[in-house]
């Protein structure tokens, strides 16, 4: 997901990715390395990651004005 991706949605439709994704990791068995569920498992949380990275930027321009 890119940050023009997370600019399109709304911070309800990003919170509601967010619940999502966290609770398909939740859900996930930890996989080995080889295991093709493994890159799934990190796609989801580059994800994570990109989606608290925009709030927090997001927060700080807030903080900032």
């Amino acid at each position: 997901m890119t940050s023009p991706d997370l600019a399109d949605r709304g911070p309800r439709d990003t919170a509601a990715r967010l619940r999502d994704l966290l609770a398909e990791l939740e859900d996930a068995a930890p996989a080995p390395r080889s295991d093709p569920q493994a890159d799934r498992q990190l796609a989801l949380c580059a994800e994570v990651e990109a989606i608290l990275r925009a709030r927090s930027a997001v927060r700080a321009a807030q903080q900032g004005a």
